[in-house]
């Protein structure tokens, strides 16, 4: 495997810069300590707050001594792209600045809470705040909404706009050069609380309450809360774990009437099943997301 470039992105022009929000980081290798950079910027700049990742081939999925594990045996994926990814999940104050109030219904509210991600998300949402970044930071927008308002038809591979992170990104970015059930650098070892506490916020440590973003250890690519808080939605909508190859580029499955997948766990998930390689459904109460995107296109 050969070497993995990480660089930190400090405050941009997304929804304006926080005083001491950030400021470029050097590249450095897998093992930068994003921690001792600056803590949590302001509310309104944590969007901005990234890392553009040179990725390498890695494998994504469970091992084998899970005996809950579905994504088993894991596959070995290989991505060609550099792309950004949110160091957190979207805020509250974000999208407020954004798209004006909060998403929810009587059913499912956002306790008002502006460093907490936002919850309540369902799929076309999340698209929607990413087109409309895009727009305002002029780069084009990655989701037509051609058939119904509420269903996109996915993103196009050649749009470097803002959008959901893919399944294979997501897991690349928060396994972090590792190899464990936990995100670099974690150490290996049994799914407890006691090993989840520095990195997440789970059912045994959050009181099933979201918790303010950046507030636990980052992994070892400077992101937070990659696992708890809240489930992270992706881009790719399910397909069994079997019909994924070894060695797949670039894998991005969106059909249109799929079911869309979420990956982390939440403050409502047991320690015993978090993990990276776990992959949940959509439409929970705690469904939420963080943003990507290309920065090259195709070859």
């Amino acid at each position: 495997m050969g070497q993995w470039i990480v660089t930190m992105v400090g405050c941009a022009a997304l929804f304006g810069c926080a005083p001491g929000g950030g400021g470029d980081a050097p590249d450095a290798e897998i093992a930068v300590d994003a921690g001792a950079q600056d803590a949590a910027p302001g509310a309104a700049s944590l969007a901005t707050w990234g890392v553009e990742l040179t990725p390498e081939p890695f494998r994504m999925g469970d091992r084998g001594e899970l005996e809950n594990a579905t994504t088993y045996p894991a596959r070995e994926v290989v991505l060609t792209r550099p792309f950004w990814i949110g160091r957190t999940e979207v805020t509250q104050a974000q999208w407020v600045a954004l798209m004006g109030e909060l998403p929810g219904s009587a059913a499912c509210a956002n306790t008002p809470c502006p460093t907490c991600p936002v919850r309540c998300v369902a799929p076309y949402l999340a698209e929607r705040f990413a087109n409309a970044l895009s727009e305002r930071e002029g780069l084009p927008a990655c989701y037509p909404f051609a058939r119904q308002p509420r269903r996109s038809e996915g993103f196009d591979r050649a749009c470097l706009g803002y959008r959901l992170p893919t399944l294979a990104e997501w897991a690349c970015a928060a396994r972090a050069g590792g190899d464990s059930h936990l995100p670099a650098p974690a150490p290996d070892g049994p799914l407890t609380a006691e090993a989840l506490d520095p990195y997440a916020w789970h059912r045994e440590n959050s009181e099933r309450r979201l918790q303010p973003v950046a507030q636990l250890q980052p992994n070892a690519f400077g992101l937070y809360d990659v696992l708890g808080n809240v489930s992270e939605l992706v881009a790719d909508t399910d397909r069994p774990w079997p019909d994924i190859p070894d060695g797949e580029v670039d894998p991005y499955v969106y059909d249109y009437d799929g079911d869309r997948q979420v990956k982390g766990g939440d403050v409502d998930t047991p320690p015993t099943v978090m993990r990276v390689g776990n992959v949940g459904a959509t439409s929970t109460p705690h469904s939420g997301f963080r943003l990507a995107r290309w920065l090259t296109p195709p070859e």
